[in-house]
């Protein structure tokens, strides 16, 4: 099996930009840490408020978020957490880190689309890129473990070392995800990422700021 072969027909990727160096590899779920925002969506949609707060995000952001879904705009403006965001805001402003999507949003929206929703919470100007998709079956599965060895065993993980050595211009990253990650990730996987976890967040500003 050939390396192209390894991955997806899937590829809205590319090789991270030649001049960003330090990357945070990020799943958006870490963000939705605001727990009564899916019923503040609900009651938006349920009283009809959608289409007005839709109008009101286009003309801010300059972005016509009615070409999504209903719900898709709202979602993001409730569910994730301001305080999580400005904790990571202040990740990417004081190393100089951008982000690399790793979340599953990567196959919902292309990376224009993403940016654009991006900017709901002013997280656009950080975003550069997204991770692979790897095929999902038994050769696949053969090649990675004889690679990485048997204890790597996690497809996301997996997705970004490939990543990593497409990229070798990355001289230092972190992973926050929800999902358990590691074995393979060492102590640059994180997940609980929120604004509360202040020694979390040293440490992360620390790795990043120290090239591997």
């Amino acid at each position: 099996m050939t390396k192209i072969q390894l991955y997806s027909s899937y590829q809205d990727t590319g090789f991270c930009p030649a001049n960003v160096s330090r990357v945070v590899f990020l799943d958006t779920e870490v963000l939705s840490t605001n727990y009564d925002g899916v019923d503040k969506v609900r009651e938006c949609l349920r009283k009809g408020q959608g289409p007005e707060l839709i109008r009101e995000l286009s003309d801010l952001h300059q972005v016509d978020y009615a070409k999504f879904r209903e719900n898709v705009a709202p979602i993001l403006y409730y569910c994730w957490d301001p305080k999580t965001i400005n904790a990571l805001k202040n990740v990417l402003d004081t190393t100089g880190a951008k982000i690399v999507l790793s979340s599953d949003l990567r196959f919902a929206f292309s990376q224009s689309d993403m940016a654009d929703l991006f900017k709901i919470h002013g997280l656009a100007e950080y975003y550069v890129d997204n991770i692979g998709q790897v095929i999902d079956d038994n050769e696949t599965t053969k090649f990675f473990t004889n690679k990485y060895g048997i204890d790597v065993c996690h497809w996301r993980t997996w997705e970004i070392l490939e990543y990593l050595e497409r990229c070798p211009q990355i001289k230092s990253y972190v992973v926050l995800d929800e999902m358990y990650l590691n074995p393979g990730l060492g102590d640059r996987f994180f997940r609980d990422f929120t604004s509360y976890q202040k020694d979390m967040i040293a440490k992360i500003i620390q790795l990043l700021q120290t090239d591997m």
